[in-house]
Parts: C-alpha cells; sequence; structure tokens
C-alpha cells in the first residue's frame, strides 16, 4: 500500500508539473506571437543621391580551392565588340 500511494504521489507530482509547463510554454508563445506581429509595423521608405560608376572590366582572383587557389579571370568589356578575357593559371604560370 505505501508503495502504490508513493507512486501515485510521483505521478501527479510529475502531471502537475507538466500542466505548469503547458501553462508557462503557451503564455510565452503568445508573448512571441504579439512580438513578431509588432515588428511588421512601422515600415517606412527612404530616398539617397548616389553616384553609381560602372566599370567597363572585372577581376576575380579565387582564394578557394586549394586546387584552384591563385587562379585569376580578367574581364574587359567593349561596347561595340565581343569582351576581352584572360585567364592566369598559377600551376602553368602563364596566362
Amino acid at each position: 500500500m505505501v508503495r502504490f500511494c508513493f507512486l501515485l504521489l510521483v505521478a501527479l507530482a510529475q502531471l502537475t508539473g507538466v500542466a505548469l509547463a503547458l501553462d508557462s510554454s503557451s503564455g510565452r508563445g503568445l508573448e512571441i506571437a504579439t512580438q513578431a506581429r509588432d515588428r511588421g509595423r512601422g515600415f517606412g521608405d527612404s530616398q539617397a543621391i548616389i553616384k553609381m560608376t560602372l566599370l567597363n572590366r572585372s577581376m576575380v582572383i579565387f582564394d578557394e580551392p586549394r586546387d584552384v587557389a591563385g587562379t585569376a579571370f580578367l574581364s574587359f568589356t567593349h561596347r561595340s565588340k565581343d569582351d576581352d578575357q584572360w585567364l592566369y593559371l598559377p600551376a602553368l604560370k602563364r596566362v
């Protein structure tokens, strides 16, 4: 009988703990949902005056992966003809 009462007491304690956890987590869920809704408010717009400079050349140098590290690619863009492109291969030490 003592064993049964002890097991019943342990089961009730666990159920009470689960109920308390559910109450606190449901309140936290409502708090999270309210914060998420409120963060979506208050967006505005902005303006800026900027100067954009377009270059007719670009260069890419690869650092990774190791087997292509040091490889460089240079592209020079022309308005009326095909682009000039160069590829440097460090293993061959050639362009």
